[in-house]
């Protein structure tokens, strides 16, 4: 089993999803919900794996098809959210079950696994642990690998993904995206510092700008609402400095 934790926000999900869309022979993508039972789990499972999941279907039933068709496909299970595998109320009355499920039928049947999550999976342990004495060791030695993820994308994480989509842009295009990428993050960001030196001047100066760009934003997006004005049809410079804001700030 694989245990990958980091902040949201990070690209967790849209990069997992991604890799499991790639390699659709080995591995299987589950999302699952806020509102979690066995009922609910099982069924987002069986819908990713291709099984029967209608409302009539018991949680069971489900799960003793899913544990023969993963027997038999041997594919990766690779569940997003993990975190909601625990019940999320304050208080706890009854061992994680669904936690317990993935030890016993999966990683004991020599299947493998993979969990995404967020800091919240820890807190949600320590609260098992504490208030139904779950034996989390049992779950923690089963994880061959607990990855926690560093709080914020670096440059060199930005450049790499760039340089996969534009393969053929030039080295000043590439460096305007990473620039704009670092900028974005800083103001999104209130615990970021300023850009690096490597980001390019303009995006220093949208850093340092940031009160006068979000009331240009502001405007932008009201006076595009009432012309029925794309933001494509403003010059690159205000894009660039705007782009950003224009959809997360609405007219006051």
């Amino acid at each position: 089993m694989v245990l990958v934790d980091g902040l949201e926000g990070r690209g967790k999900t849209e990069a997992v999803k991604a890799w499991c869309e790639l390699h659709l022979g080995t591995a299987r993508f589950v999302s699952l919900k806020g509102i979690t039972s066995k009922t609910t789990a099982f069924r987002e499972i069986a819908k990713a794996l291709g099984i029967a999941s209608s409302y009539t279907r018991k949680a069971t039933e489900m799960q003793l098809r899913i544990e023969d068709v993963l027997k038999q496909s041997k594919l990766l299970l690779l569940l997003d959210e993990a975190h909601f595998l625990f019940n999320q109320s304050r208080r706890m009355y009854s061992r994680p079950e669904l936690i317990d499920w993935l030890d016993t039928s999966i990683v004991n049947r020599g299947l493998g696994s993979a969990l995404v999550t967020t800091p919240r999976f820890i807190v949600c342990m320590t609260r098992a642990a504490d208030q139904v004495e779950w034996n989390y060791r049992q779950f923690r030695r089963r994880v061959a690998r607990w990855v926690k993820l560093p709080p914020q994308n670096t440059e060199e994480d930005i450049r790499a993904i760039a340089r996969s989509v534009f393969k053929n842009a030039p080295d000043a295009a590439i460096q305007e995206i990473v620039g704009y990428a670092c900028c974005a993050n800083a103001i999104f960001r209130p615990s970021a510092t300023w850009p690096a030196k490597s980001a390019p001047c303009s995006a220093r100066m949208i850093w340092a700008a940031q009160p006068w760009i979000r009331c240009i934003a502001r405007f932008m997006n009201f006076f595009c609402r009432q012309t029925e004005l794309s933001l494509k049809a403003w010059p690159q410079p205000v894009r660039l400095a705007v782009g950003p804001f224009v959809s997360r700030h609405p007219p006051w």
